[in-house]
């Protein structure tokens, strides 16, 4: 086999990355991990999430995530002012839009990839939300689901990881007054 340069290439030396031979299909694979800053009640909290995919995620496919089962916020319909907060060895590279899609009714928010993501790259990005004033039971794994359009994968409920204690998305202790 003759390179683009015209140099000979052996078999051997066509061995891909991480062991995968020339050829060989990558079963893709996408996790998932949603926590949150603040489970006070009536105040500014921010729900952090970070995903990774162990194939690109090129934008030229259209490549969206999908994440269902976040309901009963206090965030109204329309677009969601994300931020990045870093990933991969360029914390400056923006990967997703900035403002994203979100539906409060099944609590819906439609990640777009903007520029291209390399295979095993976590990105990590936030967004503000205000919680209400009662009390609320956190999300449990199996509230939430996550969708891919641009790729075939599935994605199992083991893929998906939630904070613990306090960082429980979603969980709002109840309100308490102490007067000494």
């Amino acid at each position: 086999i003759k390179s683009s340069g015209g140099a000979s290439i052996g078999i051997d030396e066509m061995t891909a990355k991480e062991g995968c031979d020339v050829m060989c299909v990558v079963d893709p694979d996408l996790t998932l991990h949603i926590e949150q800053a603040s489970a006070a009640p009536c105040c500014q909290n921010k729900i952090k999430m970070k995903f990774e995919s162990n194939v690109p995620l090129y934008s030229a496919c259209d490549v969206s995530l999908t994440i269902t089962g976040l309901t009963e916020t206090c965030i109204q319909d329309g677009q969601l002012a994300i931020s990045e907060t870093g990933h991969g060895p360029d914390n400056n590279v923006t990967y997703l839009a900035s403002a994203l899609p979100w539906t409060n009714s099944d609590g819906k928010l439609v990640i777009a990839v903007n520029k291209d993501i390399p295979a095993n790259t976590e990105i990590d990005f936030e967004f503000a939300m205000e919680n209400p004033a009662t009390e609320r039971s956190a999300k449990d794994v199996s509230d939430v689901s996550i969708s891919v359009t641009g790729l075939d994968i599935n994605i199992e409920t083991g893929d998906i990881t939630m904070g613990a204690g306090d960082k429980q998305p979603l969980l709002v202790h109840p309100a308490r007054l102490s007067v000494e």
